[in-house]
């Protein structure tokens, strides 16, 4: 049941307004994925040590910078084809 006049525990929901969800929403899931991808892949490349933060930053902001305009111009893409096979 969804009530639209419900409030979050300890004060009222933050709402964005829709035409901005699919750009919050690219801004964090490619945010989210590039910082996990290329942490892995440089901590798998060039193992850990005292530098191993400072090149994780270097190349996740490099990914970030790539991912973002890449999932907010495909992502609705991506969602109204996939949308053709939902019930």
């Amino acid at each position: 049941m969804s009530n639209a006049n419900h409030t979050a525990p300890g004060g009222p929901r933050l709402r964005l307004p829709r035409p901005l969800v699919p750009i919050v929403f690219a801004w964090l899931i490619s945010g989210l994925v590039s910082w996990i991808v290329t942490g892995v892949v440089t901590l798998v490349h060039t193992g850990l040590d005292a530098g191993y933060p400072l090149r994780w930053l270097h190349v996740w902001v490099l990914a970030w910078t790539t991912a973002f305009p890449l999932v907010a111009f495909f992502g609705p893409r991506v969602k109204r084809f996939v949308d053709r096979f939902g019930a």
